[in-house]
C-alpha cells in the first residue's frame, strides 16, 4: 500500500477494503461491511486504485485456474465413463440396440471431449455424477 497522510482508520481496515474491492463488491457493500462512510471509501478507492487492480488481477487469475481445473476434471471424468461404457459394450449382447444408435453415441463422443462438452450439467459433474447419460442404450 502506498503511504498516506495520517488517518483515523487502522491500516488493517484499509487492507480489508482493498480485499473487498478486489472481489468486486460495491462501495456500498464495503461501507456496510467496514462500518466506514461511503465518502471515505470513495477517497480510499482513488488512493488505492493500483493495489485494488493488482488484487483484482490475482482474484481473476485464481478463478481462471479454478475453472480450468474444473473443466479438466470434467473431461477426465467423461473419459473414465466413456471407457466404462466401451468395456460394458464389449461384454454385452447388443443385438436389441439399433446399430445406428450405437454408432451415433460413439461417433459423437470424441468431438464432445475436444470441445469440453461432457453432456452433464455443471452441478452434477461437480458432485461426481456420471459425465455421460447413456440411458439411451437401454431404450
Amino acid at each position: 500500500m502506498t503511504p498516506s497522510k495520517k488517518s483515523r482508520y487502522p491500516l488493517d481496515r484499509k487492507k480489508k477494503f482493498i480485499e473487498i474491492r478486489a472481489r468486486g463488491l460495491s462501495l456500498q457493500a464495503a461501507a456496510k461491511a467496514l462500518k466506514v462512510a461511503k465518502g471515505t471509501l470513495v477517497e480510499w478507492n482513488k488512493e488505492f486504485q493500483a493495489e485494488i487492480a493488482a488484487a483484482r488481477a490475482v482474484e481473476l487469475e485464481a478463478l481462471q485456474e479454478e475453472y480450468y481445473l474444473t473443466r479438466e476434471a470434467k473431461i477426465r471424468l467423461f473419459g473414465e465413463r466413456l471407457n466404462a461404457v466401451l468395456s460394458e459394450l464389449e461384454r454385452r449382447e447388443l443385438s436389441g440396440i439399433p446399430t445406428a444408435k450405437l454408432f451415433d453415441i460413439l461417433a459423437g463422443s470424441p468431438g464432445r471431449v475436444e470441445k469440453g462438452n461432457t453432456g452433464c450439467p455443471k452441478k452434477s459433474c461437480d458432485r461426481g455424477a456420471n459425465a455421460l447419460q447413456f440411458t439411451q442404450l437401454e431404450r
